[in-house]
């Protein structure tokens, strides 16, 4: 049992989906909250979080990004910088629009693939984001959701290929988008996606949705996030969660300095330029703390329908 999942949906929801994944009874695809399909193929772990916990793996993060979005008075485009099977991008299709998807590790291309099969505005990039131009090793882990790339030529026991490899910055200018939220969520790699999109923050100023872990070996530190808030004049808004009674937790959306984030339980981090500030902090206060309840399809999909026009 995923303790921390039982206590997200709740212990008597986890089992029942858990068991109803296992027995083969759980749907081929689900519709997301913003109107995408998005397959859940059987073989692959990740579909299985996104159906129990319904399509809400990341504490709201995901949907408070939507709502972002939703805000603005015009789309705009939409990078997925490790998008796996292209659950980002599926989410946040229908509020972009440009969506480009970046996935090195050709075991989920098929997968990803048929996640953008009728979505018309994604598109597939076979490239690693890192913070310069060519090529790097690739580890092909066991699990296809953390492979990653790596700076040195070997990976512990994992079988090491070789990928090319573009900046945010480059591919912003090449192709000529008009960036207005990035996601990054390359397994201890984050930073060097942030260094190669600098320009790119200080121009268009997207909102950057980044899980920032810290992994023995790689690169992200602290100090590295610190210096990309500094050059790019950025602020840090993440969901944070804490214990709420015996078997429950409750979350809260608030603005943190880097030093704070090691004391604190965070999944994802948002990067805020300045012209956004105002947003998150009313949003902030707005929803204030919310618990299990406000984790739900309806829930979520009322609080979308507050922002922008459906």
């Amino acid at each position: 049992m995923n303790l921390h999942f039982a206590k997200e949906v709740g212990i008597f929801n986890y089992i029942l989906r858990r068991v109803a994944w296992r027995m083969g009874k759980a749907p081929a695809a689900i519709t997301l909250p913003t109107g995408s399909r998005f397959p859940l193929p059987r073989e692959k772990f990740f579909a299985s979080d996104v159906f129990v916990t319904e399509a809400n793996v990341d504490w709201n993060s995901e949907y408070i990004l939507a709502a972002y979005l939703k805000s603005l008075p015009a789309k705009r485009d939409f990078l997925d910088v490790g998008a796996h099977i292209g659950y980002y991008s599926a989410l946040l299709s229908p509020l972009c629009s440009r969506v480009t998807a970046f996935e090195p590790d050709s075991r989920n291309h098929p997968y990803l693939k048929e996640t953008a099969r009728d979505l018309s505005n994604v598109k597939i990039v076979a490239k690693a984001v890192s913070n310069q131009n060519g090529s790097t090793g690739f580890s092909d882990s066991d699990e296809s959701s953390v492979s990653h790339i790596v700076v040195s030529g070997t990976d512990g026991n994992s079988s090491v290929t070789v990928v090319e490899t573009v900046t945010i910055d480059d591919f912003v200018e090449t192709e000529m988008l008009l960036p207005v939220a990035i996601k990054i969520d390359i397994e201890g790699f984050d930073i060097l996606a942030l260094q190669g999109g600098i320009s790119t923050a200080r121009e268009h100023q997207p909102v950057f949705l980044v899980e920032y872990n810290l992994e023995e070996g790689r690169p992200n530190t602290w100090e590295g996030l610190e210096a990309f808030l500094n050059d790019a004049g950025y602020l840090i808004f993440a969901v944070s969660r804490r214990p709420a009674g015996s078997f429950g937790y409750s979350y809260s959306l608030d603005r943190h300095t880097v030093g704070e984030l090691a004391e604190l339980s965070i999944k994802m981090i948002f990067l805020v330029p300045g012209s956004s500030r105002k947003w998150f902090e009313d949003l902030s206060r707005k929803t204030g703390t919310w618990g299990r309840d406000a984790l739900s399809p309806g829930s979520v999909a009322a609080f979308l329908s507050g922002f922008g026009t459906d």
